[in-house]
């Protein structure tokens, strides 16, 4: 019985396997340019949680001596044009696809303005292959930007050297439930020695909310520039109501990314530390912006 039942596992795996290069061939793209953008020993990537601003004098100065990373609506905040971060990292589908949602669309017109017209520097937007042909891409108009384009192709495999093998040759990617979770598998490989990651709160969990009445999910949105409450959609148009346990499942998804995240910078053999003060974040060892700057000076 132990025999059959090893069999139909064997069996299984090799299925699984097999599907995830039906997924390579089918969905990934060959040749891929991984590296731009990227030219120093040590990355910093910010998020946008309210705990950057709680380090923001050091999280500055480590910036300085940093390839730094910045992701969504960082690019509209004064910050941006303080630090000049390198490379600028999007994920979510919504700014690649055409809505009717007022909202969205604006925040698209306003990222595009900002690129346009206020980045003076080199700078590298990596964002998913299917965003190629968006009219967002085709609006970009800018000749210190250049754009680089990863395959977002998941696998399913438990075969941990199998998918590390695609994730290290681009036709694969851990499961980008946030930007932050792209953001670093682009930095993990660029072959950094450590990754530092700062306002990366990722408490989506805790600002959830349920009218008590009409069962209607929301959220708190917060950010180090500001919070609005929002309601929670399962789709682009705003039209099917989200629900709890399907955001949960989302925030599982993301911490769960950030573990594979880990073991994959592990294999690679390079180090990440979270500098954020207030993270829900337990996959990545803990540092404080000072304690990073120390560490920066030391290898200078």
């Amino acid at each position: 019985m132990n025999s059959i039942k090893k069999i139909i596992k064997l069996f299984l795996s090799i299925t699984i396997v097999l599907n995830d290069l039906l997924r390579i061939l089918i969905y990934s793209k060959f040749f891929l340019e991984k590296r731009e953008g990227f030219k120093k020993t040590s990355c910093l990537i910010l998020g946008n949680g309210p705990s950057l601003l709680q380090s923001i004098n050091d999280i500055i100065e480590l910036s300085k001596s940093c390839d730094t990373v910045c992701v969504n609506s960082f690019i509209l905040q004064e910050l941006m044009l303080e630090i000049k971060p390198t490379v600028y990292v999007l994920a979510d589908p919504v700014y690649f696809k055409q809505t009717s949602i007022d909202r969205i669309e604006n925040l698209k017109k306003n990222i595009l303005y900002k690129l346009n017209n206020t980045i003076t520097w080199k700078m590298t937007l990596y964002v998913p292959y299917y965003a190629k042909h968006s009219d967002f891409i085709k609006d970009i108009n800018n000749e210190y930007f250049k754009i680089i384009y990863y395959n977002p192709t998941t696998l399913k495999t438990k075969f941990t050297k199998f998918k590390y093998f695609f994730y290290n040759i681009g036709l694969a990617i851990p499961r980008t439930q946030t930007v932050l979770n792209a953001a670093l598998y682009i930095a993990i490989n660029q072959k950094y020695k450590r990754i530092f990651l700062a306002g990366a709160d990722a408490d989506w969990h805790t600002n959830l909310y349920i009218d008590q009445k009409t069962n209607e999910l929301s959220y708190i949105d917060t950010h180090f520039y500001g919070k609005k409450q929002l309601k929670l959609w399962s789709d682009l148009e705003e039209t099917i109501p989200s629900r709890l346990h399907i955001q949960l499942a989302s925030c599982a998804t993301a911490f769960e990314s950030y573990w594979e995240l880990r073991y994959y910078s592990e294999y690679i053999g390079l180090e990440i530390f979270n500098l954020s003060n207030n993270s829900w974040i337990d996959a990545f060892l803990r540092a404080t912006p000072s304690e990073a700057i120390k560490y920066i000076k030391a290898i200078s």
